[in-house]
């Protein structure tokens, strides 16, 4: 420990300057603050008085620092202490020279700045300001006459005084310019380790993208490997309902398979567009059925895009509700009509569905483990269903939530 460096330890470099400021400028102005009062005691000046508070302070603040390792209410203090003893004495001691005033002024507004903040620094200057006008308009013709009759000893204490306010304020300023260099050197330093690390995240998560668009791919070549046994196996049975439930479930695997595939197509392998999903299944389900009337899908989602946990559940649901639609609803209709409608709610989403079939008529019913798999998916979804059948058609309303993780 030196007198002008003693030993503390601060987490950051801003703090510790302040406390080596505050440190060092009390230590440099006790000397030069008593030598002063002397000076002017010795006339008997009333600045005496002035700089007397000032060395008073001065030590108090010295020996704050040596045992309570603190500060910040130092410099709120000195500041305003410093403040009020200037223009007390500038408006009051008429008798006596305020030349160097103004170099105090600006070295109590540089502390209360730099040792406070941008708030209270200009805290300190509006009242300096305020200050110093009161002083032009109302003391300063008083004052003019006294710096006619200035004598040795008063200029000697002009000039101890000037250059001390005047290396404080340029110490202040060498603190400052040298905080900010090591700001700089740090902030260097921090960008240069965001980089390497902004480097090593985006190659890691694009080995992450390729290891899942691989198992996308795999789980999809996977389950097309399975439709294609199933389809064998459908090709060799003679029997017509056993054929129709493996075509069923051959549609099953195929909306799970196509799930994936479109994830292994698109940049973002944990969402995917609701809307365009459910029109391409669509599509493929019109395709595979081959119904024969002319079917129209209407589909309009409001929800946009949904994760992979909640989109396998809805599209088993839906395509359970298409296929439905398409093998009993329009055998008796030259045109037939679904529409799928999708809307976005606070804790999940509602699922509209509607066509225009008239399920009576037909002589036909969904087979029981279709109906009871929309129940079972509904469960999954945590969510209730409405069904209605009339003259109509079928309409069916499910209130879903989505499956976070």
């Amino acid at each position: 420990m030196s007198l002008f460096t003693p030993t503390i330890e601060f987490s950051d470099h801003k703090d510790r300057a302040r406390y080596l400021l505050a440190w060092r400028l009390c230590v440099t102005l006790a000397p030069v603050l008593l030598a002063l009062t002397i000076l002017f005691a010795s006339k008997n000046s009333l600045n005496a008085w002035s700089f007397g508070v000032g060395f008073a302070t001065v030590v108090f603040c010295i020996l704050y620092m040596l045992t309570l390792k603190g500060y910040r209410g130092l410099y709120v203090v000195t500041t305003l202490i410093g403040s009020s003893v200037i223009h007390y004495s500038a408006n009051s001691f008429l008798t006596e020279p305020h030349i160097s005033d103004s170099l105090w002024i600006v070295l109590i507004v540089l502390i209360g700045y730099f040792g406070v903040g941008v708030k209270w620094g200009s805290f300190i200057l509006s009242i300096n300001m305020l200050g110093v006008a009161y002083y032009v308009f109302f003391t300063l013709d008083e004052h003019l006459r006294v710096y006619n009759e200035i004598n040795v000893r008063d200029a000697a204490g002009l000039v101890l005084e000037f250059f001390g306010a005047a290396f404080c304020i340029g110490y202040i300023i060498y603190q400052f310019v040298k905080i900010q260099r090591i700001t700089e050197v740090e902030l260097r330093k921090v960008n240069s380790e965001l980089e390497e690390n902004y480097r090593l995240i985006s190659h890691r998560d694009h080995e992450k993208t390729v290891l899942l668009k691989e198992i996308h791919h795999r789980v999809k070549n996977n389950l097309q490997i399975i439709i294609s046994l199933l389809r064998l196996q459908q090709a060799e049975m003679e029997n017509g309902e056993a054929r129709s439930k493996f075509h069923e479930m051959t549609n099953r695997v195929m909306v799970m398979s196509s799930i994936h595939q479109k994830l292994y197509q698109q940049d973002d392998l944990t969402n995917i567009d609701l809307g365009r999903y459910i029109e391409d299944l669509a599509s493929e389900l019109i395709d595979l059925f081959q119904a024969k009337s002319q079917v129209e899908i209407d589909v309009k989602c409001e929800y946009g895009q949904i994760d992979l946990k909640t989109i396998v559940p809805v599209g088993l649901l839906i395509n359970e509700l298409l296929s439905n639609s398409l093998k009993y609803a329009f055998e008796e209709l030259d045109r037939g009509q679904i529409v799928l409608e999708i809307k976005d709610r606070d804790k999940g989403f509602e699922l509209y569905y509607s066509d225009n079939g008239n399920w009576k008529t037909s002589g036909q019913e969904p087979s029981g483990f279709g109906l009871e798999l929309i129940d079972i998916l509904t469960e999954q979804l945590n969510g209730t269903k409405e069904l209605r059948r009339d003259q109509h058609g079928t309409r069916y309303t499910f209130h879903l939530q989505k499956l976070t993780e």
